[in-house]
């Protein structure tokens, strides 16, 4: 900003003062004691008591001590300091109006607990209708020693108003020529709130810095204080600062503290509110009240300043906005109208104050500090000077939403951060570091898992466990051992060798679940070969491109489940000849395993062998696994989380029980199955650890869970972990080999943990800079866990997991969100984009939005002569049914935002479920129609109506079948929802089984 810039800027301050009404004097009040208006200010400050009357957010202490014979002093002190000023003797009414009193009581009382007593007296509400916004009372603390306290309430009381009520204790004077009531009377509402409205135009509603949990819809306003200090050596740099760049040392403190509040909420957008005077009229100046005003501040960090560039943006947006203070904040708030609620305060919810050091003159009293016991704001800091030249003060924060030991390290990020500012005013804001070389240690040390080397593959572990020990378990209950594993899966890499497989070729693997599912994977492995899981559910189209674009040129199965034209199949079962046969080296491809991706196609991720033995060796150590362990493997071979359940129980000389697919997708059927093959660890997403739940299981003392494949919450936890021996939050993508980062869970919350042995993660901001410990960040994760990279294109040694997470203050991550598109339904990793980019291959859609709806899948298609059943025949053809959108709207056009982008949360929520419907007839469809209505809160059902377009999924099936087993009093089979999903069919199948019941 230019001199003659700045020099305009502070006449037009000037003007605007002397453009005030009335300024060779603001008139008495006819009446001075009639009951009189409330101001502007106080008028608010009433609205917000009324809507939480009990608050003490607003009481202002002011204590001394004094030491020598004073009580009669400070008790008549006290009489004349509320004789001189009406509105500290007033009461106010509905109206509202100020009532005048005749005087303040003030109470003399021996103390023993000064603390306890001054937190009492200080932090009791005020009841304004009956009693003075001045509680006055003397404490004899020892003999000759006194204490005074008083507590104001801001409606009759601001910062600058305590300058003026030491002077006048100690110091009488004549009493002053207005009266506040007379300011109230005078002031005019014309101000205009114009430049505001811009300045402030499109504030986000609320600066989201790193809470403890989510934000409470109504605040609770309990203050929590922090002590701050500016050493003399920094305050001394930022009055240099401020001299080198031409602004206040106030102006060079805001802007380190906004530094700060945009590292922790993640934005380059930051309000906060400072107070100012509001004392536009000499008049003023010796007055008692409530004049002070909130001017709210918006940094702007955008772009990459320097200090000395941000200096210059917060000054000149400091200085226009002091040159506008005449409109009253509450003025901006009601032309702004911006989202109101009670859980935070309207435009800022930030506040910083920086004064002089209040005046006491004498040798015999000191001011005492009493800590706030109601904050006004979700964080404050006040500071004052010292007279050593630096500054002293607090964070004052709602403990309703902070913890003070992270409050406490925000306050010396500040000092620092100011600190590294005004030491050079040319160094990028970005670069300013508030971490200390022993915080940033420690931040890295909580994302360091121990060290492992591993030198040999699980393959090498797998041939020397005793071939006598049972290794698998099949759904029959047929048993392998080591010997007989080892076996069949020697003679498949025979005969793997026989069809031309050479060592680093992709064999594709499409098998019933059974228990030699393993011995063809070893198989597989022992022919040196890696192999790729093909679904036999998939879509033929899909299986046929996951093959070609994995190079894939034979595929292994069994009982002839796959045909694959162009390939070369192979039956595991033909007899074949034992071969000799060696480990594969722990650098080899394990398997390539497809995942949803955003370009419209499956991206394959390639596992090398030393990628599982690291894991199965973290493992052992955590959540911890034996060769006594037995492990049901749930999880499709499609899914990575089988990585673990076949391959850690095997190689740490375990038991494998597979479990067929229709018995993963009913909780009745797979908790008794859990049971039946002695499970002692067993990893479920949380849906099936619901489905297990919706179906009464009461547990299982001996099972420990590892609980993934989706965000865990609390009310899991709580219902879980009571009925298991352990439960774990188990964390990872496909890309690190299943799980990277674990912990043990007890009731309260369920973070994912810290990074297990052989791991290492780092919270990364959007600029690739380490994350502040809360703030929230992408999960980037390294270490031997992380794959090779995706078919044909390798990894450069890290994975960006686009998960959101932050660090806690023990040293554990929190997981937060997704950073992307990306999502998880009921356990499947799902890209939206992928879902869009198939959908946009139609000829008949010209654009298409999904997104997620509760726990299912919702696409918007344009034009709006689309038929969401074709659209639905069309995916049907590429992607697994959980790619499958349950809900759809067409529409003339996608509402877009400004920059062209979909604007998703304007996307209607109410779906067009069918486009078709057959009126309900026979008494079984009404039955299963009233069902599904209580199930899925969908009232609108027809007999066409597919049980899964209208949002169903297992646990809601689940759900249907008890209802209906308990209505009926017949046992209603979970898989006849998936095998009959049409209203219709179920109803008749439902009726047949009443049947063969009553029969």
């Amino acid at each position: 900003m230019t001199d003659d810039r700045l020099r305009a800027l502070l006449e037009e301050r000037m003007r605007a003062a002397l453009r005030q009404p009335g300024r060779a004097g603001i008139p008495l009040r006819p009446d001075q004691d009639a009951p009189a208006p409330l101001s502007t200010r106080q008028a608010r400050l009433w609205f917000m008591i009324r809507l939480v009357p009990q608050a003490a957010a607003y009481n202002l202490p002011l204590v001394i001590r004094l030491r020598g014979a004073q009580e009669e002093f400070l008790v008549e002190a006290v009489r004349r300091l509320a004789a001189r000023h009406q509105v500290l003797r007033s009461v106010f009414a509905e109206g509202p109006v100020a009532v005048v009193r005749d005087s303040v009581p003030v109470r003399v009382v021996d103390c023993e607990d000064l603390e306890a007593e001054l937190a009492a007296e200080t932090g009791r509400p005020f009841a304004l209708e009956s009693e003075p916004p001045l509680r006055a009372t003397v404490f004899r603390v020892a003999p000759g020693e006194h204490v005074l306290a008083l507590t104001f309430h801001h409606i009759a009381m601001d910062g600058w108003s305590e300058e003026v009520v030491l002077r006048e204790l100690f110091e009488p004077s004549a009493p002053p020529r207005l009266q506040y009531a007379d300011f109230a009377a005078w002031e005019t509402a014309d101000a205009d709130p114009a430049w505001w409205v811009e300045r402030l135009q499109g504030l986000p509603p609320v600066l989201e810095l790193p809470t403890r949990g989510p934000r409470p819809a109504v605040a609770d306003w309990t203050a929590g204080e922090v002590p701050v200090a500016i050493p003399a050596r920094v305050a001394e740099q930022v009055r240099r600062a401020a001299a080198r760049a031409g602004c206040t040392p106030f102006m060079v403190v805001l802007a380190a503290w906004q530094v700060l509040l945009g590292r922790l909420a993640g934005t380059d957008d930051v309000p906060v509110g400072v107070p100012e005077a509001g004392r536009h009229h000499p008049d003023l100046e010796e007055l008692v009240g409530f004049f002070v005003n909130m001017l709210v501040l918006r940094g702007d960090l955008s772009g990459a300043p320097t200090g000395r560039e941000l200096l210059e943006r917060v000054k000149e947006g400091a200085l226009e906005a002091f040159a506008h203070a005449e409109v009253p904040f509450e003025q901006v708030v009601e032309a702004l109208h911006p989202e109101r609620g009670l859980g935070a305060t309207p435009l800022f919810q930030v506040s910083l104050s920086v004064l002089d050091r209040p005046k006491l003159d004498r040798q015999d009293a000191e001011l005492v500090h009493v800590p706030t016991a109601m904050a006004q704001f979700d964080l404050s800091l006040d500071l004052v000077s010292t007279a050593d030249g630096g500054y002293a003060g607090e964070l004052v924060f709602r403990r309703d939403l902070f913890d003070e030991p992270v409050v406490a390290r925000w306050g010396a990020w500040f000092v620092r951060v100011l600190d590294e500012l005004t030491a050079d005013l040319d160094r990028p804001i970005a670069d300013l570091d508030p971490l200390t070389a022993l915080d940033r240690e420690e931040l890295l040390d909580w994302g360091r898992g121990a060290a492992l080397e591993v030198t040999e593959s699980v393959v090498a572990r797998i041939l020397a466990h005793p071939r006598d020990r049972v290794a698998v378990v099949g759904p029959s209950g047929a048993e392998l051992t080591y010997g007989e594993l080892v076996e069949h899966a020697t003679r498949l890499a025979g005969g793997l060798a026989d069809a031309g497989v050479a060592r680093g070729d992709a064999v594709g693997v499409c098998l019933p679940r059974d228990e030699y599912v393993p011995a063809v994977l070893l198989g597989v492995w022992l022919a040196g070969a890696a192999y790729v899981p093909l679904d036999p559910e998939h879509p033929q189209e899909r299986l046929a491109w996951v093959a070609a674009d994995a190079g894939v040129k034979v595929v292994v199965t069994r009982k002839g489940v796959a045909t694959m034209p162009g390939v070369l199949v192979i039956d595991a079962d033909e007899p074949r000849a034992v071969r000799a046969v060696e480990a594969p080296d722990v650098d080899d491809l394990a398997y390539i395993l497809y995942t949803s991706g955003s370009t419209g196609r499956p991206k394959g991720v390639e596992i090398t062998h030393a990628n599982i033995a690291t894991l199965v060796a973290a493992i052992a150590t955590r959540p911890g696994f034996g060769p006594d362990d037995v492990m049901p493997a749930v999880a499709p071979l499609g899914f990575d989380a089988s990585t673990m359940e076949i391959w850690a129980p095997l190689a740490l000389g375990g038991r494998c029980a597979v479990i067929e697919r229709e018995v993963a997708v009913d909780g009745r059927a797979l908790g008794e199955r859990m049971t039946a093959v002695g499970g002692t660890a067993v990893f479920l997403t949380p849906t099936s650890l619901r489905l297990l739940l919706a179906a009464g299981w009461k547990g299982d003392p001996r099972l420990r869970v590892w609980a993934g494949g989706e965000a865990v919450d609390p009310g899991l936890v709580r219902d879980v972990r009571p009925l298991v021996a352990e439960m774990w939050n188990a964390y990872g993508p496909t890309e690190t080999t299943s799980i990277s980062v674990v912990h043990r869970l007890e009731e309260g919350s369920a973070p994912i943990g810290r990074p297990m042995d052989g791991e290492h993660v780092r919270v990364m901001t959007a600029d690739g800079r380490l994350a502040l410990p809360g703030v929230v960040g992408e999960l980037w994760i390294g270490g031997g866990g992380v794959a090779r990279g995706y078919r044909n294109r390798a990894f450069d040694g890290c994975y960006r997991t686009g998960d959101l997470v932050r660090w806690r203050p023990d040293g554990l991550l929190d997981y937060v969100g997704r950073r992307d598109h990306q999502v998880k339904i009921r356990g499947h990793r799902i890209e939206l984009g992928e879902i869009e980019a198939v959908l946009r291959e139609h000829q008949d859609i010209a654009d298409a939005a999904v997104i997620v709806q509760g726990d299912t899948l919702a696409a918007y298609l344009t034009p709006a002569t689309v038929s969401g059943e074709e659209a639905r025949a069309h995916l049907s053809r590429w992607l697994p049914d959980a790619m499958i959108p349950r809900r759809w709207a067409s529409l003339d056009a996608l509402p877009l935002l400004a920059s062209g982008k979909v604007d998703r949360s304007a996307l209607p929520r109410t779906l067009l479920l069918h486009d078709t419907s057959t009126a309900l007839s026979t008494e079984a469809e009404h039955l299963v129609a009233d069902v599904w209505r209580a199930v899925l809160d969908v009232q609108e059902i027809s007999a066409t109506d597919d049980f899964f377009a209208l949002g169903g999924h297992s646990y809601s099936a689940t759900q249907v079948a008890a209802l209906l087993r308990e209505a009926l009093g017949c046992r209603v089979p979970i898989r006849m929802v998936f095998d009959l999903p049409v209203l219709a069919d179920f109803a008749r199948a439902l009726e047949e089984l009443l049947e063969g019941e009553t029969a």
